[in-house]
């Protein structure tokens, strides 16, 4: 999940500063001076989906796989 997650972040960020007039249309307005916006939301977003994977995986990481097996049964 986390590796999508970087591809992810990392294809939509370099769009979105490559189509930033365009965008900028869409989402809200943002000044012509505040080219710095865009990587800190997909910075943003990227820390919010890396919390997302990782609590999971703490979880699952957390139960021996001989006890899983042995609650299925």
């Amino acid at each position: 999940s986390l590796g999508l997650l970087v591809v992810g972040g990392a294809v939509v960020g370099a769009l979105a500063c490559y189509q930033g007039s365009k965008v900028r249309l869409f989402v809200f307005a943002i000044p012509d001076g505040q080219w710095w916006l865009f990587p800190a939301l997909v910075a943003l977003m990227g820390a919010a989906g890396a919390v997302a994977c990782w609590m999971p995986t703490r979880r699952a990481l957390a139960i021996q796989p001989v006890q899983a097996l042995k609650a299925d049964s």
